[in-house]
């Protein structure tokens, strides 16, 4: 088995701006474990283990299910957290697309994966970047309250393809490999 999840990957210069943004929210020492830049990504759909004959199929899915869907741009811009401001579990970097195309591909690919039994998400998709997740009370309060005051925002980047990646939890964290890019073309 693979835990494979879905995603848009994050351009190195935009992973700067936010490691600067994420570094003055550590600074309040809050209980957050800070996820390295790295990971900065985007998930369209975390899938958790795949059988390895499995994933040909799904990612031929993915291709059908992405025709038509063409390149487009996304601004990273804001900071977070779910699932409330009472209860932060996770802190997030927010990502906008004004003409829809990045739910597009996120309905896409839930299209596309429903036929290998992977239920549909049913919360409404937040475009994101998971940067930290609490793991305790301390200095919540001042983090949340911290977080309306980040001023990123990026240039539009060119989303131009997805990625299939797989998650191999390790001791010291997970770790990321690109199994497929998926081009996203008109």
């Amino acid at each position: 088995m693979i835990r494979t999840f879905i995603a848009v990957d994050t351009p190195d210069d935009v992973k700067e701006q936010i490691t600067e943004a994420v570094s003055k929210l550590k600074e309040i020492g809050a209980e957050v474990r800070w996820e390295s830049r790295d990971k900065y990504h985007i998930t369209l759909k975390f899938l958790s283990d795949v059988r390895e004959a499995q994933l040909p199929e799904i990612i031929d899915s993915l291709r059908r299910g992405l025709s038509g869907i063409p390149p487009f741009k996304v601004t990273y811009a804001g900071a977070g957290c779910f699932p409330s401001r009472r209860n932060p579990r996770v802190i997030w970097i927010g990502c906008e697309n004004e003409e829809g195309t990045l739910l597009r591909l996120h309905d896409a690919v839930e299209a596309a994966t429903v036929p290998f039994g992977f239920p549909t998400e049913e919360r409404a998709f937040h475009p994101h970047i998971t940067v930290g997740r609490v793991k305790g009370t301390r200095n919540t309060d001042p983090l949340v309250l911290s977080l309306p005051s980040v001023t990123l925002r990026s240039h539009p980047v060119d989303v131009r393809q997805i990625l299939v990646m797989k998650s191999d939890l390790k001791p010291s964290g997970s770790v990321y490999t690109i199994l497929e890019a998926i081009p996203l073309t008109l």
